[in-house]
């Protein structure tokens, strides 16, 4: 479990599943060279997630020849992706991908109960929902990137991450493959990206 500082701060958009955002990553995914992938639907609650970095700034690499390249940053926070998800039994991280300027994920629940215990003295009790732990989670990952990072930035005092998660509900397989495929895209659809630097969403 990892642990979470009650000092972190944590500004979350939660958005309902629309058919305009689905076409939006169709659209995106139409646009990459990359063949349709097959995708394992789980059978718990799953959410996709983008976390961004301050003012969408890209610290984390290059995409070069559709790939993403990381620079040390971008490794730092790889690794403590994957670290954090891996110390965490209550979800389970089916697919992501680190770009420039943002992470993407799906992210669910794990498929058997946890048994939590939020004090030592405190009763066990059943496992939150997945929301509000995934929301606890993403605050724990945020600050500890962040303070793994602080020595390694040319300008510590600035803030990493943007303040808000975009956090989605998928509903059915459908989405859950759509943006599976989104995921496994991104790199070679970058110039096209709405996080990118140049992006008229930005403007």
């Amino acid at each position: 479990m990892v642990s979470i500082s009650g000092h972190s701060v944590y500004s979350a958009n939660f958005y309902p599943y629309s058919s305009l955002l689905i076409s939006l990553v169709s659209d995106s995914i139409a646009l990459s060279p990359k063949p349709p992938i097959q995708s394992d639907y789980p059978h718990t609650e799953t959410y996709f997630i983008t976390l961004c970095t301050h003012e969408r700034e890209c610290l984390f690499g290059d995409i070069v020849a559709g790939e993403m390249c990381l620079n040390p940053l971008g490794k730092v926070v790889a690794d403590e992706w994957q670290n954090s998800f891996e110390a965490c039994s209550e979800l389970n991280l089916h697919y992501w991908v680190i770009m420039p300027n943002h992470i993407h994920g799906i992210v669910g629940a794990s498929d058997s109960p946890v048994e939590v215990s939020p004090h030592p003295s405190a009763k066990p009790e059943s496992s939150p929902r997945p929301s509000h732990s995934l929301r606890n989670f993403i605050s724990a990952f945020k600050e500890i990137a962040a303070n793994r990072l602080h020595p390694l930035r040319n300008q510590p005092d600035l803030p990493l991450w943007q303040q808000e998660v975009d956090q989605h509900i998928i509903p059915h397989r459908f989405a859950f493959h759509t943006f599976h495929q989104y995921i496994t895209t991104n790199p070679h659809a970058w110039d096209w990206d709405k996080l990118h630097p140049d992006s008229p969403a930005l403007t």
